[in-house]
């Protein structure tokens, strides 16, 4: 019984010690000077069809990379999960409000490897600039990374909690994307 303790502790810190890795992997990370595109990683909308914070949040950044001349063009992705209208939709109509004139919607991705799939099947590019928060850049960098050479922009989350919560449901993720074969990224993926 004694060793169903240990290991359980055990696997809890693993766990634990993967959502910092990848937080802080993702935290370090630094876009690339220029690229063809920025590409918006979805988030939830909230009930009356607005972004999201962290929606929000990453739209900003992205926005704002297109508009420092980062890049050319603005990728938004995300479909219609319970909110009134696709996540895309609502972060494309923000970009706008900040300025960015190229948006490219993709509105029918449902994961993020359907953002990356779906969004670069509407927006070819050799380089790309994947904006996401901290924890989730490593596995969407992987996405994207089928398709393009991708640098990172991390987002720094709202809350604590909203990390904590964030990185600790990444590392399942990440888990379910590695035993499935998805996002394997590199050219030969």
């Amino acid at each position: 019984m004694r060793w169903l303790v240990v290991a359980a502790v055990a696997a809890g810190l693993a766990w634990v010690g993967l959502a910092v890795a990848l937080d802080a992997w993702g935290g370090a990370q630094v876009p690339d000077a220029h690229a063809a595109l920025v590409a918006v990683c979805g988030c939830h909308v909230q009930p009356d069809g607005r972004p999201s914070a962290c929606l929000e949040d990453r739209v900003r950044a992205g926005a704002a990379l297109v508009v420092d001349g980062h890049a050319g063009r603005l990728l938004v992705t995300g479909g219609r999960g319970d909110g009134p209208v696709a996540e895309a939709v609502a972060a494309a109509r923000l970009a706008r409000d900040l300025g960015v004139a190229d948006v490219v919607v993709e509105d029918r991705s449902t994961s993020t490897e359907e953002n990356a799939v779906f969004g670069m099947a509407l927006a070819p590019a050799d380089r790309v600039i994947v904006v996401t928060d901290t924890f989730h850049l490593w596995r969407a960098e992987r996405c994207f990374g089928v398709h393009a050479h991708v640098s990172g922009q991390p987002v720094v989350p709202r809350r604590p909690g909203q990390r904590i919560d964030g990185a600790l449901r990444e590392v399942a993720a990440v888990a379910y994307y590695l035993a499935t074969r998805r996002c394997a990224g590199g050219e030969d993926a």
